[in-house]
């Protein structure tokens, strides 16, 4: 059970770095679509 929840824990990690990643992504072509 411990090593599912580190391993639970890992994932979130990650699925919120990458929508992070995503978001700010869209936002600096959003900010370049609009500054050009």
């Amino acid at each position: 059970h411990y090593f599912c929840k580190i391993i639970i824990k890992l994932c979130l990690q990650i699925a919120d770095n990458a929508l992070n990643y995503c978001l700010q992504s869209k936002r600096k072509k959003a900010w370049l679509q609009f500054h050009h």
